[in-house]
This record gives structure tokens, C-alpha cells and sequence, in this order.
């Protein structure tokens, strides 16, 4: 990717000053000679409720539109090292409370309008409106302080308190996708089809709801020769369909419908994925996923709406248990 040899300028904000650093470093992944070509096909395993960036909490609806947004910055997974996507570089200030990303300015989303730092405040601010029903987004940002946009590429964000995840949160597509304001900036418009806009390689092309929904590449993706951005894409349709049942999905596979299957249980991948095709025409690999253990929780609010300081009431088996049978 593009980028200046070295910040020149000292920035002083809020009375912490940042020294110029030079531009990060890029590992390039696949082959960005590759030509864009053929139809990736893939199953979410259900249809979404919606397909927002905004809104959705279902991650069959994360896994297409992901293909359409980019965070301002990613990790190589190879390496694990920060590496740029919207933003060409980012300072951290000595106390880690402060945060300034700086965006390419050759970055667009997919109808060619630019990306700046106002889209950067939006995907973060938009969710204390309640009107965008993104509450459940609310706990990435409850340490945000401050967003200031000093210019059209440069976002400063001040954050309440150290926390080793603050970059992660702020600069992954995962957490913070940054999404275009016009677009999104009224939340109460409406979207004809599945509203996914992005700056990514790919935009919608069809949605047919109860069937499939299908991604195009966008062929004016302004990252197409950027270092750590060209070997992206390089399918030129991504289908997704909407198939529950994991025996028909396998035949789908077996009769090259389906060309990604995942997740699978255990027992359809040992007794079930046997025979022809299976080590031929499709490969079947058993590998221990490289990605950090993860871990999983059930959280309770035990607030009593019934007193007036909010106290929480004793835990409640009975209560608990009723409730988890009634969702």
C-alpha cells in the first residue's frame, strides 16, 4: 500500500504529543497475480434476519457482508502483525489512552464517494442512537472518550482507560467496520435489498430472499494495487446460500454446488465425507486451526427493576431457568 516515507509533523492534542513514525510494514499473503475469475460458492447455513453491518448480531450475516467492509487496519495472519487497510498508519500515545489513525486518502467505498474521517466517527458514534438498534454493540465502546477528526484523513480517538484490546477494538473490520455515513446516516431509511455498503472488494449484486445472496467484485475496488490489499478477491462472484440441513449441504458438496462447507460436525467428517469424491476432486483435511483459544461466556444482569437504586437481587436458579426456556 502506498505510503508516505515519514510523518514529517509533530501533533499535539489534549497535551500529549505524537513523533512521526515510520509507515507500517506489509507481508504480502497469496498471490496477488492472480486473475479474478469464477464463483465462490458458499452456505451461511440460515438467512439472516438482516444483513446490516449496523445491526446484525448473527454471524451468518457477518460472514457475507465482511466480504463488502474494511476496518482500519487488519492482522496478517501469518504473522500477527497490525497491517494497514483504510488507515496507511496509526500512532499510539506513550500513555495508550490515545489513538490516531490516518487514513489513504485513495480509499472510496463502492459508489466512489471517498472515505474520511467522518465515516470513522459515525461507525463508532452511531450506536448510543438508539433508533439503529445496535445496543448489543454498546460494550465495545463504552471507553471511548472522545473522537476528534482534524481533517478529512485523520481520526484521533481518546479512550477513558488502558486496555490491551483498545487497538483490536478500534482498528478491526471485526469490531468497528467502517461504514459510510451517507449511506447509513439516517436510520430510518430503507434498503430496497440487502443493505451492504462498504469500501471492500465486493458489493452486492442479487439478493433473493429465502434463496441466496450474491456478491460481485467491485471492479473499481480502490485497493486492487495496494501491497497488502491485492491478493484479495480474487473470485469474481461469492454465492451465498441459505441451506439448513447439513446432510443436504454435503451432497451439494459432493455434487460441486458447494465449494466451502464449514462448520461440519465431527461425526459427518469422519463417517459421512467417506468415499468418492472425498481425496480426489475434493480435498478433505483434518488441521488444527492456528487462531488463539477462545473462550465463551453466559452473562446475567441481576439489576432488580423493582428498587429504585437498581441493586442487584440474590441469583435465582428458578428465575434464571425460566427465562432460558422461555427464548
Amino acid at each position: 500500500m502506498t505510503r508516505s516515507a515519514l510523518l514529517t509533523s509533530l501533533i499535539i492534542a489534549s497535551g500529549v504529543a505524537f513523533a512521526a513514525i515510520p509507515p507500517l510494514k506489509v507481508t504480502p499473503l497469496g498471490k496477488p497475480e492472480a486473475p479474478i475469475e469464477g464463483t465462490l460458492n458458499r452456505n451461511l447455513g440460515a438467512e439472516p434476519e438482516s444483513f446490516s453491518p449496523l445491526s446484525s448480531s448473527e454471524y451468518a450475516a457477518r460472514q457475507a457482508y465482511e466480504y463488502a467492509v474494511e476496518g482500519l487496519l487488519s492482522i496478517n495472519p501469518e504473522t500477527y502483525k497490525w497491517e494497514p487497510q483504510l488507515a496507511e498508519n496509526y500512532e499510539v500515545s506513550k500513555d495508550h489512552l490515545t489513538y490516531t489513525f490516518y487514513l489513504n486518502k485513495k480509499a472510496h467505498f463502492s459508489d466512489g464517494k471517498p472515505v474520511t474521517s467522518e465515516d470513522v466517527k459515525f461507525s463508532i458514534e452511531y450506536v448510543r442512537d438508539p433508533a439503529y438498534l445496535a445496543s448489543h454493540r454498546m460494550p465495545y465502546y463504552e471507553d471511548v472518550e472522545s473522537i476528534e477528526t482534524p481533517d478529512a484523513h485523520t481520526v484521533r480517538i481518546k479512550m477513558k482507560r488502558k486496555y490491551f484490546k483498545n487497538l483490536e477494538v478500534l482498528g478491526s473490520s471485526g469490531f468497528t467496520p467502517i461504514l459510510p455515513k451517507h449511506v447509513y446516516g439516517d436510520p430510518k431509511k430503507k434498503f430496497p435489498g440487502a443493505p451492504i455498503f462498504g469500501s471492500g472488494p465486493y458489493k452486492v449484486d442479487v439478493y433473493n430472499r429465502g434463496k441466496n445472496i450474491m456478491l460481485v467484485r467491485d471492479k473499481n475496488y480502490w485497493g486492487a494495487n495496494e501491497p497488502g490489499l491485492k491478493s484479495l478477491g480474487k473470485f469474481e462472484r461469492v454465492n451465498f446460500r441459505f441451506i439448513k440441513e447439513e446432510n443436504l449441504t454435503l451432497e451439494m458438496v459432493k455434487k460441486g454446488q458447494i465449494d466451502h462447507m464449514w462448520p461440519m460436525q465431527i461425526e459427518t467428517f469422519e463417517k459421512k465425507a467417506v468415499g468418492e469424491p472425498f481425496g480426489t476432486t475434493i480435498k478433505k483435511i483434518q488441521a488444527e486451526n492456528k487462531i488463539p483459544k477462545r473462550y465463551g461466556f453466559i452473562a446475567w444482569n441481576q439489576k432488580d427493576p423493582g428498587s429504585k437504586d437498581f441493586k442487584p437481587h440474590p441469583f435465582s436458579p428458578t428465575r434464571t431457568s425460566g427465562w432460558r426456556f422461555r427464548t
